[in-house]
């Protein structure tokens, strides 16, 4: 049996394949590497992992993850998923490349995450080039779910937006400041909290302020991101990840309106990819 795993911040998409075929698919939460210990893997795969299946009878393990784009990383999350598949070979693959395979198979591409964080690479049918780094909510995911949240939160709280969102966003989210600084600043997974206000924003996406936001968001991304890829024009754009999907309209003008052609928007790549494993197996 093999297991294949796409993980981004948030959720973790898992698919159990037996002699060519989907036999079983899970999902837990999102395994990034920066925020978990070995053991956490372990742990949220006792509690999804289906039990009429034998996980040490899972001959391989092929995971996808945010935070896995160095060796370190990669190898922390390796030891997680050995504690739990004992007799499987655990291969460990960063985001993006999940990225580019589900979009791209083998051809080539310019491959977009835009979910709870974000990245991007070029991708040539086999490899990745990257010309930035992924820093993360703190520093840039320009366009992902936790930098629009950050946005809108930022927003609310300098009391900058207009007072209709405003009380609905006081109405369905009834935290003080110290409530939201406090998910922030100490407690797990803030990027999580950030991009919860994703649905806020889709239910709310025509209103202008909410539209010119988002906008803004992609622009930032296009200008941190894709223009530093000087032949972008030249090559497909692909996009995977909810926050992608949710404001493609949004994002398609974007990157048209600076020569580029997005021609495929995923949101979950986990299907993608097992067809790529199931076609080079």
């Amino acid at each position: 049996m093999i297991i294949i795993a796409d993980s981004g911040s948030t959720k973790t998409h898992w698919k159990l394949i037996e002699s060519g075929k989907v036999v079983a698919e899970f999902t837990t939460q999102g395994l990034n590497p920066y925020y978990c210990k070995p053991d956490t893997y372990r742990i949220a795969l006792i509690h999804s992992f289906p039990s009429e299946y034998n996980a040490n009878e899972v001959g391989k393990v092929c995971f996808y993850g945010a935070g896995c784009s160095n060796s370190e990383m990669s190898d922390l999350v390796r030891s997680g998923l050995c504690l739990f598949f004992q007799n499987a070979l655990v291969k460990v693959y960063t985001d993006i490349l999940a990225a580019a395979r589900a979009l791209f198979g083998t051809g080539e591409g310019i491959a977009i995450i835009l979910g709870s964080g974000a990245n991007i690479g070029y991708y040539n049918g086999e490899e990745l080039e990257h010309k930035t780094p992924s820093l993360g909510f703190v520093l840039g995911d320009e366009g992902s779910g936790a930098y629009l949240g950050k946005g809108l939160i930022k927003s609310w709280l300098y009391d900058e937006l207009p007072k209709e969102i405003s009380f609905q966003l006081q109405k369905e989210y009834p935290f003080s400041i110290n409530q939201i600084l406090n998910k922030i600043y100490a407690e797990p997974f803030p990027n999580r909290f950030l991009a919860s206000f994703i649905p806020f924003l889709e239910r709310n996406s025509g209103h202008p302020y909410i539209n010119k936001m988002v906008d803004n968001a992609f622009e930032n991304f296009v200008h941190n991101h894709l223009l530093k890829y000087k032949n972008f024009k030249n090559f497909p754009i692909g996009v995977v990840g909810s926050v992608g999907a949710i404001f493609q309209s949004n994002l398609s003008r974007i990157i048209e309106k600076h020569g580029g052609n997005l021609v495929r928007v995923v949101r979950y790549p986990i299907t993608e990819l097992v067809n790529y494993h199931l076609e080079k197996a």
